[in-house]
């Protein structure tokens, strides 16, 4: 998973016989799958580094999902997303939210965002990047890669942002999500919201993430847990994926950015450089 440290919060051929194919292999699914909120307790063995692996299975699951996002030129779904903060207290406070993405390659995400700390818009079209708080009423604009995946690239390293769920938007999902995984494991046919699921587990140096991903025709991500291991109170973020639709027909001017009126053009904030930079 492309996770940075993290900050404040931002062609279906492939299904084929590979998808049931992990079906076959894997732990008979229970008769009536239910969603599940319980923690996965990882075995100790999953984590001793001299037998690091990842469960064939799991990794073909990722791939067949990522293959069939990747085929896709357009689509748009929405996240109902939960996230933690810790106080210095040590006590933990959840926030929630609620963003609609949309993607057209080579060169255009949208997404409106509607949560507990700000109520927001970003647009990315084709080597522009805007972003507006619409709370506040103000708005940045930046200039941008022209590709989807280099614009997300710049965005999160020069601003020192972290959005989990846009490694969905890449050009190669598995690619961006199997990068920094030391570990993987198969865990089961789970449900989410009613739908049977694979349910994965990956584990990287700093973090641990689970992932459900539908068993149907359509091996689409519907569910998101990240872990945050090396970070004090161990906080958590999760996404819950719905409505996609993988031809949204969005016009030109979808992926415009229009001011509102009597909003106030403020400059973009850079990251801090780190002393040795």
């Amino acid at each position: 998973m492309k996770l940075r440290a993290q900050s404040v919060l931002l062609g279906v051929a492939i299904v084929g016989g590979a998808g049931f194919a992990v079906a076959t292999t894997a732990p008979a699914p229970a008769p009536a799958p239910q969603d599940t909120e319980e923690v996965v307790v990882v075995e100790e063995v999953f984590l001793d580094p001299d037998i690091y692996r990842i469960d064939p299975d799991a990794e073909l699951v990722l791939k067949v999902m990522g293959d069939y996002l990747a085929s896709m030129n357009e689509f748009s779904f929405r996240a109902d997303v939960a996230f933690d903060e810790v106080r210095a207290s040590g006590h933990r406070l959840q926030y929630g939210a609620v963003t609609k993405l949309s993607l057209r390659r080579p060169g255009q995400v949208r997404s409106d965002y509607t949560g507990d700390q700000r109520v927001s818009t970003a647009i990315i079209n084709n080597g522009t990047m805007t972003f507006l708080n619409r709370g506040k009423n103000t708005y940045s604009k930046i200039e941008v890669p022209t590709d989807i995946d280099s614009a997300l690239d710049h965005i999160f390293d020069e601003y020192n942002i972290t959005v989990p769920i846009a490694d969905f938007l890449y050009s190669n999902p598995y690619e961006s999500l199997i990068t920094h995984a030391d570990a993987g494991d198969y865990v089961g046919i789970h449900g989410v919201d009613g739908e049977p699921c694979h349910h994965l587990v990956f584990h990287q140096e700093e973090i641990d993430w689970q992932i459900w991903v539908a068993t149907g025709p359509r091996p689409v991500p519907r569910k998101v847990v990240i872990t945050y291991r090396a970070q004090d109170g161990v906080p958590q973020y999760s996404a819950r994926l719905s409505e996609w639709n993988f031809n949204p027909q969005h016009s030109d001017h979808f992926f415009m950015f229009r001011a509102p009126e009597g909003a106030d053009q403020i400059e973009p904030l850079p990251r801090e450089k780190e002393e040795d930079e």
